[in-house]
């Protein structure tokens, strides 16, 4: 019951700035919020938090500061946004694991009891697909096969048609249609890794 007075309460200030008819709304926010993000930095659901910090000021007059939680199929992230105070100044990101974490494992929270939806701030498409060719496999015996460029890197082919007699040997044949992809995978070299690299300079092709 006391993370559904949590979630209320953030759902009741959030609803009180937008539309400030309580009375409570005029002294609300006081101090920033809080916006827990169950992912790392760069992720989608991370871009959109920042998205949203950088604008939700400019309505609530108090900053919204992003805190990544990536991990534990983030579960430890919805934890501690069940368990915070329930003074409406944290928000959660909640994403795809959200709707199905407690199916899946046993949670100290309930997502049905402890949490409410705000709103939805943002869509993004997933697409399952099937792999035709054994190739595609990370075990596959191509792996001893593939010739490095001499740099060092990788360059894969994915595409239908053969990328030619000098490549074939980082040739994945892709199903017929409109479908090519060039990959340049690059290892590291020692001076990156010390902050000592030097970016080669962009090469016409």
């Amino acid at each position: 019951m006391a993370g559904m007075k949590h979630v209320l309460a953030v759902l009741g200030a959030v609803a009180a700035c937008i539309a400030p008819l309580a009375h409570a709304a005029e002294s609300y926010p006081g101090k920033p919020i809080r916006y827990i993000v169950p992912f790392p930095p760069g992720a989608f659901n991370d871009t959109l938090a920042r998205t949203l910090s950088s604008e939700l000021p400019k309505a609530l007059g108090q900053p919204v500061i992003v805190e990544n939680r990536p991990g534990g199929n983030t579960i430890p992230a919805t934890d501690l946004a069940a368990k915070s105070a329930p003074d409406g100044y944290t928000l959660y990101g909640a994403a795809l694991p959200f709707s199905v974490i407690q199916s899946l494992y046993k949670t100290p929270f309930d997502v049905t009891r402890d949490f409410a939806p705000i709103t939805l701030a943002g869509v993004t498409p997933n697409l399952l697909v099937a792999n035709p060719v054994n190739r595609y496999l990370i075990n596959s015996p191509m792996l001893n096969t593939l010739t490095n460029d001499p740099d060092g890197g990788l360059t894969l082919y994915i595409q239908n048609q053969s990328p030619g007699v000098g490549q074939e040997s980082n040739w994945l044949p892709a199903p017929q249609g409109p479908f090519r992809v060039i990959m340049r995978l690059y290892w590291p070299k020692e001076e990156a890794l010390i902050g000592q690299w030097t970016a080669p300079q962009p090469q016409k092709v």
